[in-house]
């Protein structure tokens, strides 16, 4: 009888990366699309698992001319069934996203609670960097219940003046779909 059968320990690596991201849904009628990009730290226990941290900034107009930019702050899960050099993986995120709205000289913050699922694949090239595509359905739910008016705040000379009947309402739920053009440097 031999030595006993010792599991290979597997080094935890961390990676920073970036990613062009995008968002696309539609809200009381009105197609809306934005883009830009997210910040990812990323934490690897195993070939089959990866902690996700992401903090990115985007924008975009609707079809109504309301100019709006989202900053999303989420942490995510990335299961992967198998590590090769193709790994698909599956992936689940959770977090918040903090909305400024502006049109004509009015301006509104609003802020929403984010959870997605969805999918993608990583192509692995050798053990420090990865890019990765995935596509996730992403639920945004509106957490300032506490203002639900259709007021913006006319912003002019660095003073506020008294709230406003406006076309600015405030964000509630969203939920469309979400994609991720990433890279990732492995440490």
């Amino acid at each position: 009888m031999g030595p006993p059968l010792v599991r290979e320990h597997h080094q935890i690596r961390w990676g920073l990366g970036l990613s062009g991201t995008g968002f696309n849904w539609e809200s009381n009628g009105v197609k809306s699309e934005e883009g830009g990009a997210t910040v990812h730290l990323r934490l690897r226990p195993s070939d089959h698992i990866t902690w996700e941290f992401a903090l990115g900034g985007m924008g975009g107009k609707d079809e109504n001319g309301i100019e709006r930019h989202d900053v999303p702050a989420t942490v995510g899960l990335m299961l992967y069934p198998w590590a090769s050099t193709f790994a698909p993986y599956f992936v689940m995120a959770g977090g918040g996203n903090f909305i400024q709205q502006d049109y004509m000289g009015l301006h509104r913050e609003d802020s929403q609670v984010i959870g997605a699922l969805g999918g993608g694949l990583e192509l692995r090239l050798g053990h420090h960097f990865t890019v990765g595509l995935d596509i996730r359905h992403q639920w945004r739910w509106e957490a300032d219940k506490k203002d639900n008016g259709t007021t913006g705040t006319l912003m002019g000379t660095g003073k506020t003046t008294t709230p406003a009947t406006t076309t600015l309402q405030p964000v509630g739920d969203e939920s469309g779909t979400a994609y991720n053009l990433s890279a990732t440097y492995y440490f």
